[in-house]
């Protein structure tokens, strides 16, 4: 599919079911681009093969759509799964030192009290379909989660227009957030000869944000 505006043509190669996720190819300059929507897809297994077939395009050097740099627009996403961000960073930079699954914690408020009672209901009853959140120690699960005691954390504004407020609150235990088990487009790249091979150098890569990212957006940004 082709399509042309102002300054140049470009080809669009694949676009997800519910457009979540656009691919697009600057054929004059061997550009990629991964126009990311948000990363809460309708289905988020059809998401991650679809992003795997479009990375897949662009790095392979015997494909017409190869491109020497790749453009990630992540302008005006909403955010979504947490687990994504993770997934495509580490199919992106497989050698990347930045640790893959971060450290956690949650404010103790009423709504996260809730929603955790539901998540950890679900882990106990399917540990493998679940994001969990594991000891940074040991590695193991920590269940019943929102009740592990941990520090006070003060947040602090306006001081650099003199209106100076702050807000202290309680948070959980810090942990290691993971999801790796849940990782399909590590499987579906299993058997491609380019598994875990760099294919692009940090200097080829640029992340477009619009000035503010949030929730999963934000991980990916940084």
């Amino acid at each position: 599919m082709k399509a042309s505006n102002d300054h140049e043509d470009f080809v669009i190669t694949k676009i997800s079911q519910d457009v979540s996720l656009i691919g697009l190819y600057i054929p004059s300059k061997k550009i990629g681009i991964i126009r990311i929507i948000t990363f809460q897809p309708d289905d988020i297994d059809e998401f991650q093969y679809s992003f795997y077939e479009i990375v897949r395009s662009f790095a392979d050097r015997n494909n017409p759509l190869y491109a020497k740099k790749l453009i990630i627009d992540l302008r005006y996403n909403t955010g979504g799964y947490t687990r994504l961000a993770p997934f495509i960073f580490r199919f992106l930079f497989p050698n990347a030192d930045s640790p893959i699954w971060p450290p956690a914690d949650l404010v103790k408020a009423p709504i996260n009290e809730i929603t955790r009672l539901f998540e950890d209901f679900f882990i106990k009853q399917d540990p493998d379909n679940e994001e969990l959140f594991l000891d940074e120690v040991t590695g193991d699960i920590i269940h019943d989660y929102y009740q592990q005691e941990g520090l006070q954390r003060t947040t602090t504004i306006g001081e650099e227009v003199g209106l100076y407020t702050s807000i202290t609150v309680d948070l959980t235990k810090r942990a290691t957030y993971y999801a790796g088990h849940l990782d399909k487009i590590k499987n579906y790249s299993l058997e491609w000869n380019l598994f875990r091979s760099t294919h692009w150098q940090k200097k080829d890569v640029v992340v477009i944000v619009n000035g503010q990212s949030i929730s999963t957006s934000a991980i990916f940004a940084q």
